[in-house]
């Protein structure tokens, strides 16, 4: 006999009939029935799915590890700190993101450069150093150097134990000694006729020095040497650095005209060349 007519009860509970297991998702279980013991680690009331999205996830505490979501399950991963610059070398450290440019990257070094803004960049020509002409001047240390009007270099600098003056104001290289003093730590500045001024330390008696010198070839022989200009070895030619032409003058043998004898490794007559060009 068929039953009355009428509704179905209203089944309470999970139903195990027809063809295996149905699971809502808004119930705790999964296709085999559940029951599996399945952590809420996200606190939401749903302990078989953790997370729909990253930020459902607790925070790593580490800088370098970020929230990941992979089917609803939390996990962490290290983060991405990809700057899409392809000559940068990118890694995560302690403090973040470090983006650190490898020129070893880029196709033609030096030729290219690895720019962190900007990728591989061929260098302006201002980065070229086909003007610079480096030359050594003398041995020493504690420099201090300034430019006169016709833009000749002056160096005050201390040499072997004495302060020391070097000029290429005629040319080439001129140096003397200043005044025969033990100087170290100098500054020098040029005053309005070029003559040089020098404070310095002496290292003999730890005083604070200073000694200055106008520039003499003016047309005037105010010393009544015969000579307009500085003319230290009285050999007839006022120093370089004082406007004059003799290329050391500490020394009455070097002077323009003198006799140059061929390598010796001394230029006699100061024309640039060690012996007769």
């Amino acid at each position: 006999m068929w039953p009355a007519r009428g509704r179905l009860p209203r089944r309470v509970g999970p139903w195990s009939g027809g063809g295996g297991a149905i699971c809502a998702p808004e119930c705790d279980c999964e296709p085999d029935g559940g029951g599996d013991g399945d952590a809420d680690s996200d606190g939401d009331g749903d302990g078989d799915s953790d997370c729909d999205v990253p930020e459902d996830c607790p925070e790593t505490g580490e800088l370098c590890r970020v929230r990941t979501c992979q089917d609803h399950q939390c996990g962490t991963a290290t983060r991405d700190c990809d700057d899409d610059v392809d000559c940068t070398d990118d890694s995560c450290a302690g403090d973040g993101c470090v983006n650190t440019p490898n020129a070893g990257r880029c196709l033609d070094p030096p030729d290219t450069f690895c720019d962190a803004g900007e990728g591989c960049v061929t260098p302006p020509a201002c980065f070229e150093n086909d003007g610079w002409a480096p030359v050594t001047v003398d041995t020493g240390g504690d420099s201090w150097m300034a430019l006169d009007a016709a833009g000749a270099a002056h160096i005050s600098y201390y040499h072997g134990g004495s302060l020391e003056l070097a000029t290429n104001r005629g040319g080439g290289w001129a140096l003397e000694s200043v005044g025969g003093e033990q100087g170290s730590y100098s500054s020098l500045a040029l005053g309005l006729d070029d003559g040089a001024h020098i404070s310095y330390w002496d290292t003999g008696t730890s005083d604070l020095g200073y000694a200055s010198r106008s520039v003499a070839v003016d047309g005037i022989d105010q010393n009544c040497d015969g000579v307009d200009g500085v003319d230290g070895d009285g050999d007839g030619h006022a120093s370089r650095t004082t406007g004059g032409d003799d290329c050391n003058d500490a020394d009455g043998g070097i002077f323009p005209g003198a006799a140059d004898a061929n390598g010796d490794g001394i230029d006699q007559n100061c024309d640039g060349v060690d012996g007769v060009a």
